[in-house]
């Protein structure tokens, strides 16, 4: 990321493209060229590749382990199944999906009124700048960090719900207060279903028959029983 932060710089800085570009971006051309000007200098299209283009590079990168990660629970929800005919062994799986949706879907919901702005931009040569493209665009950039913010309290805030039997804006107020501040257990790494699933531990068995069950030669045990021994 450092190299690619410092190439990106250095072929901004020798092409003079840092101006202020309003709420998105850096890179654009001289406020007092005209827009016959503006394109000569081909800062608009050096705004798409170095700036829009790396950052959906990335949200497609995110969104692609999102999936392996998907179906990585997946296999080992089958390969636990097994033993547990008659439970929910697909919980897990739900989950990551669920959260990996929001995940990556915050940043789509950021970016993409930015990107389809400065692209409309780009094509038309400056002459279709939608006002109201514009104003969803400067609303969903500013607030990024808050729906994250959302995306990360959720599964805590279900997950203590369930146990508490509090009111959601109860739960709200006490994880904030908690992580924020660091001063009260109510919220913990053991009751996050997705940092450290406890009984998903206990289905999954050991690294060794895991292995097994990758090899083909499957469990002659429960898994269970494995980790207890």
């Amino acid at each position: 990321s450092l190299v690619l932060g410092l190439t990106v710089a250095i072929i901004a800085a020798s092409k003079d493209l840092f101006h202020p570009a309003v709420w998105d971006c850096w890179i654009e051309c001289e406020h007092s060229l005209s827009e016959t000007e503006c394109k000569g200098t081909g800062s608009r299209h050096y705004q798409m590749i170095l700036y829009f283009g790396f950052l959906w590079i990335f949200i497609i990168i995110s969104a692609v382990n999102s999936v392996l990660l998907y179906f990585h629970v997946v296999k080992i929800e089958k390969a636990s199944s097994m033993y547990k005919r008659h439970a929910d062994t697909s919980k897990h799986s739900r989950a990551v999906f669920n959260q990996s949706v929001l995940y990556v879907g915050g940043f789509v919901i950021n970016w993409i009124f930015p990107t389809t702005y400065r692209l409309l931009v780009l094509v038309s040569g400056g002459k279709i700048k939608p006002k109201w493209l514009a104003l969803l665009a400067g609303i969903f950039v500013p607030i990024q960090g808050f729906l994250n913010a959302i995306v990360f309290f959720r599964v805590r805030a279900l997950k203590c719900r369930s146990e508490n039997q509090s009111s959601l804006i109860t739960v709200i107020c006490n994880l904030v207060t908690s992580t924020l501040l660091c001063t009260d257990p109510y919220v913990n790494d053991s009751k996050d279903i997705i940092k450290k699933p406890k009984e998903f531990e206990k289905n999954v068995a050991t690294l060794g028959g895991l292995a097994l069950v990758r090899e083909g030669g499957g469990l002659t045990q429960d898994p269970v029983s494995l980790e207890e021994e």
